[in-house]
């Protein structure tokens, strides 16, 4: 997925989960399972890069469709 001119790079864990639609508590389930997309940790701040974000839907709806199959 192309970057758009004006779209951070970076979100924070809100963002990211108001861009795909999961709660807080959510991606932390997800993350204590080894799951989900990666984070970048900087200080105190915990970050989702949207490259990660956009690999792991990505990697989500290969596994979608690889069991249609």
């Amino acid at each position: 997925m192309k970057e758009k001119p004006n779209e951070k790079m970076l979100l924070t864990i809100k963002e990211a989960c108001e861009r795909i639609g999961i709660s807080r508590t959510m991606i932390h389930k997800l993350w204590n399972a080894n799951k989900g997309p990666k984070r970048i940790e900087f200080r105190t701040r915990v970050y989702i890069s949207q490259k990660s974000l956009d690999l792991w839907i990505e990697q989500l709806e290969n596994k979608k469709e690889s069991r249609r199959c």
